[in-house]
């Protein structure tokens, strides 16, 4: 428990507690990437930080689209807040990169790089017992550091640590709930190096389960680019393709195992290093 609670004063750890499904519950993630003059990157990065429906906003080098978000909102809101997001001060162009198959979300990392499943899970269609239990959803996105601390979370609910415990089986099985441990700070344990690396390929579905196999690549999805409202992209990269996020401990590791990646593709990339973390958190259901 000491170690534990270490790692957390440290920030090695930034929260114990279950990683959502956001899908389930009615939201939709999205990623985008915006094109910002450099005079107006830092308000502009810090003000999309700001918003809720932000998980993750980022600086990447390697094209004029230098700030590339992660979004998560109601399906029905989802296009007024692009629209908001696109049309903030300072924002030339705009992209949604719309997910069509996913190949590999995997975010815990070993000595070598990221342990995980290398496709989404497979859902049963448990009933979770109702409604979505959005107070014990909360509840659980980041729990106490005690010997029982489901017993904790009861207290506070009103419930039986029995009652949690079996909630929480029923909403993992049903895929609410992705997976339940510590969510940890990848540049505190020894990844501090990563890029956004895009590859277009006729074959998607052969290169995505290739990459989706290599311990150093934590994401990998087959997605295609749309413009926000009037935002016209150029025509100088097709930002439609396989979309890898690559970790490395240092800048050479990450060029050797993109240039590895290279070989396998048997085509050059689109590389868009991460420069700057403006906001990383994770999904709670509002």
């Amino acid at each position: 428990m000491k170690v534990l609670r270490y790692l957390k004063e440290e920030g090695v750890i930034r929260r114990i507690g279950a990683v959502l499904e956001p899908r389930k519950l009615g939201f939709e993630p999205v990623l985008l990437a915006f094109s910002v003059g450099g005079d107006r990157l830092e308000e502009v990065g810090s003000r999309m930080a700001g918003y809720s429906q932000v998980t993750h906003c980022y600086q990447r080098d390697g094209s004029e689209y230098n700030l590339w978000v992660v979004a998560v909102e109601r399906k029905g809101h989802l296009d007024g807040l692009l629209r908001e997001l696109a049309d903030l001060e300072g924002v030339r162009r705009a992209l949604v990169l719309k997910c069509e198959r996913t190949y590999k979300l995997a975010t815990t990392f070993g000595r070598e790089g990221v342990l995980g499943p290398t496709t989404e899970k497979v859902q049963t269609s448990e009933n979770t017992g109702g409604p979505p239990p959005l107070r014990l959803l909360r509840s659980l996105s980041d729990i106490p550091l005690a010997r029982r601390p489901f017993l904790e979370v009861a207290e506070g609910l009103g419930m039986s640590e029995d009652e949690v415990i079996s909630r929480i089986e029923k909403l993992v099985n049903s895929g609410l709930v992705r997976r339940f441990g510590a969510v940890l700070d990848h540049t505190k344990v020894g990844f501090s190096e990563n890029a956004l690396v895009l590859w277009s390929t006729g074959d998607p579905d052969e290169l995505g389960a290739a990459f989706a196999k290599l311990p150093w690549v934590s994401h990998c999805y087959l997605r295609r680019a749309y413009a926000i409202g009037p935002h016209i992209p150029p025509s100088s990269i097709s930002f439609c393709g396989v979309y890898t996020m690559v970790h490395a401990r240092s800048g050479r590791e990450l060029k050797d195992r993109i240039s590895r990646m290279r070989e396998v593709a048997g085509a050059e990339p689109s590389v868009f290093y991460t420069v700057r973390c403006f906001k990383k958190g994770s999904f709670e259901p509002g």
